[in-house]
């Protein structure tokens, strides 16, 4: 069975109009098939995480004023999970000017604040565009058994009435 990455979304509660947008974005890449769920923590749940988190996984922050005394904290603890859990993919979106962690993948990629600028909805779509080339569709394989068997089916099935068209035919021809 196919087993598709979640998402852990840290925030603050300084932010909701753009934790809505990320949500909105996360919502479309699990009707897509790219994620399988995605989980909101706040940022002082967060030590919850490396129990829930695995390979694969996404682990995305929201950097937000309200976040600023303890990203240190956030970092630690992410840190710390990706030893634990080295696919793990952690990342960054800069929605108030705050610094960010350079071994993660960083949103958006210009590196300025969402939240200073003059269209926001551009950003958005940027960002959803590379959570979209990040989180690539999944598909369940095909498995070669099953087209196998597919296969010696319809050959069984072509030769029984092969079988029976020359077997009337040579019945046919006989009875002249």
């Amino acid at each position: 069975m196919l087993q598709l990455p979640q998402v852990y979304l840290i925030h603050a509660d300084d932010a909701p109009q753009h934790q809505g947008r990320l949500q909105e974005i996360l919502q479309q890449l699990q009707a897509e098939q790219r994620i399988s769920n995605f989980h909101t923590l706040r940022h002082d749940a967060v030590n919850t995480l490396k129990d829930q988190a695995q390979n694969h996984d996404l682990v995305l922050t929201l950097l937000t004023y309200e976040l600023a005394s303890f990203i240190k904290h956030l970092e630690e603890i992410v840190q710390a999970l990706r030893v634990e859990q080295p696919e793990v993919k952690t990342a960054e979106v800069i929605v108030d000017n705050l610094p960010y962690h350079n071994d993660f993948i960083t949103f958006p990629a210009d590196l300025k604040p969402i939240r200073s600028r003059d269209d926001m909805d551009a950003v958005w779509q940027d960002i959803k565009l590379q959570l979209q080339q990040m989180l690539p569709v999944q598909s369940e394989p095909t498995h070669p058994t099953s087209i196998s068997i597919a296969t010696i089916a319809n050959i069984i099935f072509g030769s029984t009435i092969v079988i029976v068209l020359l077997t009337f035919l040579f019945a046919m021809s006989a009875s002249d």
